[in-house]
């Protein structure tokens, strides 16, 4: 990340185009898709060694203002940018190369087809295997361009470091059916249920965060009804990670993006038109065992109703109003007064 003062009055100078997609749509009216930047605008292109720098997000800030601003903007397939009418202030701009366009589109990351290597491939390294696998298939192009946009030996070796753990037996979404508090052998997660062995679970986990009471790392898993995940590392994660789960009761579903607090209370961002709070602490009933498969603790959840009509025809209890992500400010960095907004609570 790079990282500069600008201190505008009112504009920056120079050429520049719009957004791809803005310049595609110039293009076809036959208009000249660079502009000049206004009075106004901030504008520039982002280069490196390799030339011209696509996809980056040039982020400009600035505190000056009534209200912490920020603008985003993101690169073209020539480097360029601009921030259209900016208001008067002093702003601090910076780069965040990542780029995360195609090349986890074209696989199916998680899934065994994935987190294995093919027979074919066990004369290979597992770095030369991962070279093998991204130029197969009908994607290979893309995904060999894609990849090279990043530094291509260094998420080649994340990747086979990745496969080579799970090679290992590292596998840490295993809840602890059997109850008896330790990792043991597990069933996959289609298999039917044996009492004397754990169970493994498909979850995708998003939006990850870091409980530092003790360690636990959390997450949501999108869809409906939706859980929210917890994974206990234990001293050797490999062998004694465990893993437990919590769908949220209804009328909430569909956990998106959530946070975790530095009192171990976890919110997430629903579906439903609600912000959803789980309290760990709050759980009557054990949290290992057949019965901890989800759906053990629902007087851990306090449900708030965003604000806002439901929409037309609905009869459940939910908003229209539509929250993608939750943040917990775990350190009061914030800058400005938080005002309790009308978020209603909902007795689940």
């Amino acid at each position: 990340m790079k990282r500069h003062a600008l201190h505008l009055s009112l504009g920056a100078a120079g050429i520049v185009a719009l957004l791809a997609a803005c310049a595609a749509q110039l293009a076809q009216h036959g208009a000249d898709p660079a502009i000049r930047v206004g009075a106004d605008d901030l504008g520039g292109v982002v280069t490196s060694a390799r030339g011209p720098e696509a996809g980056v997000w040039v982020i400009a800030e600035t505190q000056d203002l009534p209200t912490r601003f920020t603008k985003i903007v993101v690169t073209d397939e020539r480097g360029r940018y601009v921030m259209p009418a900016l208001p008067k202030a002093n702003y601090e701009e910076w780069l965040n190369q990542l780029k995360t366009t195609g090349c986890m589109s074209c696989h199916a990351i998680g899934t065994k087809g994935m987190r294995t290597m093919p027979k074919d491939f066990a004369h290979m390294k597992s770095t030369e295997a991962w070279v093998r696998r991204i130029a197969s298939g009908q994607a290979m192009t893309q995904m060999i361009n894609v990849i090279n946009r990043f530094d291509r030996d260094r998420v080649v070796a994340d990747l086979a470091d990745w496969t080579d753990r799970v090679a290992a037996g590292e596998l840490p979404f295993v809840l602890d059916t059997n109850g008896n508090g330790k990792r043991d052998a597990y069933v996959e997660p289609k298999q039917p249920a044996d009492p004397a062995k754990d169970t493994r679970i498909a979850a995708n986990l998003y939006s990850v965060g870091f409980n530092p009471n003790d360690g636990s790392i959390w997450g949501t898993q999108l869809g409906f009804p939706g859980r929210v995940v917890r994974v206990a590392p234990g001293s050797d994660p490999t062998h004694t990670s465990l893993t437990e789960v919590f769908e949220p009761p209804f009328p909430g579903y569909g956990p998106r993006g959530g946070d975790i607090g530095r009192d171990g209370v976890y919110w997430a961002s629903l579906a439903s038109g609600h912000l959803g709070k789980f309290d760990r602490s709050q759980c009557k009933g054990p949290l290992n065992g057949p019965k901890a498969t989800g759906k053990h603790c629902p007087e851990g959840w306090t449900l708030y109703r965003f604000p806002g009509p439901q929409f037309g025809n609905v009869r459940d209890d939910g908003s229209a109003e539509a929250s993608y992500y939750t943040w917990v400010d775990q350190f009061n960095a914030s800058a400005g007064e938080i005002r309790r907004g009308a978020i209603r609570r909902v007795t689940a």
